[in-house]
């Protein structure tokens, strides 16, 4: 089912630190990177899956933009638990299109999947009734944020919905400061060593681009989304829900 390796990426230290990249190394281990990582990363998948019956009706595709290796479509799936149900996974980087084939073709799964390998801001995605964007706006340059959920609110339909998880920042320094320093005992309390947090930290510091939830609204709110609700926070990591 394209089971994830233990990540060890950091964990010998390095001369110099790479920009962080979504290359073969870190898509062979990148489930179990998300899962010590992001807290709730499960959850958060679950719940999004759980909430999507609600605006699922088999008009129209269900995109997962960033979708790594699968794991939100075989959740989706299996909650709308419809054959009709057209899932399209797309992601710009080729060796996770690889991992997820090889995790969707370990199961059964209601509905019929495609995968496309592309930049999200090129892709040209069919109508939509739901989109999933989980820890990928954050990645993007803040000129192309604008555009990307332009592009994701004229792919849905009326009254379509777009789940967004993201790691924001905050605009006080002192929670910033209290918040990332939690992050950083979660991380420890699921095997990571303080070389490991370091040097991640290094790799992500010119590649990860979070803004503040307020952002966050502005830029859903500029983009065409009437409705917008946060439905899961934990310190700096944030789910919502964008009705067009």
């Amino acid at each position: 089912m394209g089971e994830s390796s233990r990540d060890n990426i950091y964990s010998l230290p390095l001369d110099k630190i790479e920009p962080f990249r979504f290359d073969s190394p870190v898509a062979d281990v990148f489930d179990d990177m998300a899962a010590r990582s992001i807290p709730y990363y499960s959850a958060l998948h679950d719940a999004a899956a759980s909430l999507s019956r609600h605006f699922h009706s088999g008009q129209a595709a269900i995109l997962d933009l960033g979708c790594s290796t699968g794991s939100m479509l075989v959740r989706a799936s299996l909650a709308l638990n419809d054959p009709r149900a057209e899932f399209i996974g797309v992601d710009a980087s080729e060796a996770m299109v690889r991992k997820c084939r090889e995790k969707l073709a370990g199961y059964r799964l209601p509905g019929t999947f495609a995968l496309a390998h592309s930049d999200l801001l090129n892709y040209a995605a069919p109508p939509a009734e739901i989109v999933y964007l989980h820890f990928v706006l954050q990645f993007l340059r803040p000129e192309d944020k604008p555009a990307a959920l332009a592009r994701i609110a004229q792919t849905l339909l009326p009254e379509g919905a777009l789940f967004l998880s993201e790691k924001i920042r905050q605009d006080d320094a002192k929670a910033e400061a209290c918040f990332t320093e939690e992050h950083f005992a979660y991380k420890r309390s699921h095997g990571y060593s303080r070389l490991e947090i370091a040097q991640k930290r290094d790799a992500l510091e010119d590649v990860l681009r979070p803004n503040t939830l307020a952002e966050l609204t502005r830029l859903l709110e500029q983009a065409g989304f009437s409705r917008i609700q946060v439905y899961f926070q934990w310190l700096n990591f944030v789910s919502i829900l964008a009705i067009r």
